[in-house]
Order: C-alpha cells, then structure tokens, then sequence
C-alpha cells in the first residue's frame, strides 16, 4: 500500500489530522525533519518500512535534508469538480472586493468579511 492510497482511504479527515498533527509536533513545517515525518505518520497509524519512508521523504524534501511540505499537501489534493470551482470562484470573488487585481487576499481582508458569531453553530450555542 502506497501513502498517497492510505490517506486517500482517510478521507480529507485523516488529511486535515495528519496536517495538524505537523503543526503540533513540529515547531515549524519549513523544518520537518525525516525522524518528525516518520513519527507524525506513526501516530496517524500509518506504517511502512524506514526505507519506504526515507524513499517517500526523499521525494518531497528539499536540498537541506528537510520536507517540502507545501509539495507533500499538493500531492493529495484532488482536483474540484465544477459546482465546487465555481462555489469557490464565487467565495473569492466576494472576498476581493479590496484588493483590486491582486491574486491573493490578505487575512485581514477575510477577517473584515467573516463574521464567526453569525455561524449557525455559534448560534445555537454548539461553538464558541
């Protein structure tokens, strides 16, 4: 079994679990070290030989014996199908209302915009 299939089995759950838990056992994901990968993947239950995981960290780890961990997240993304693309060209589009033809949007300008006492779960009281 490959990891790309074994988080894939996961679902985006096991994908957004794997990525906290780097944010929280590595200080910094610019700095994920192959000791920090193998034991992060571990605590997702997911194990290999230590050859098929230094083969995998080799793939994705840059020149400085650390992973390229915006290239290992781009490896599982899956592409949107068209209601989603276009939901979220809708969202962007919405959210850009400032920022003139950049690419981007500032955090600052999402946080103008989102408002997280009007989510129906804050509401109802279920989050705060």
């Amino acid at each position: 079994m490959d990891l790309k299939n074994a988080l894939l089995k996961k679902g985006i759950k096991g994908l957004i679990n794997l990525h906290w838990k780097f944010l929280v056992y590595c200080s910094n994901v610019s700095k994920i070290t192959l000791n920090d990968f193998i034991n992060v993947l571990q605590l997702e239950h997911i194990n290999f030989e230590k050859k098929e995981f230094e083969d995998i960290f080799n793939y994705f780890s840059l020149k400085n014996n650390y992973l390229d961990y915006n290239r290992f997240i781009r490896f599982f993304k899956r592409e949107l199908n068209d209601n989603k693309l276009k939901m979220v060209e809708k969202i962007f589009l919405s959210l850009k209302y400032d920022t003139g033809d950049n690419e981007e949007i500032a955090m600052n300008d999402i946080k103008k915009r989102y408002k997280a006492r009007r989510h129906p779960e804050v509401i109802i009281g279920k989050k705060k």
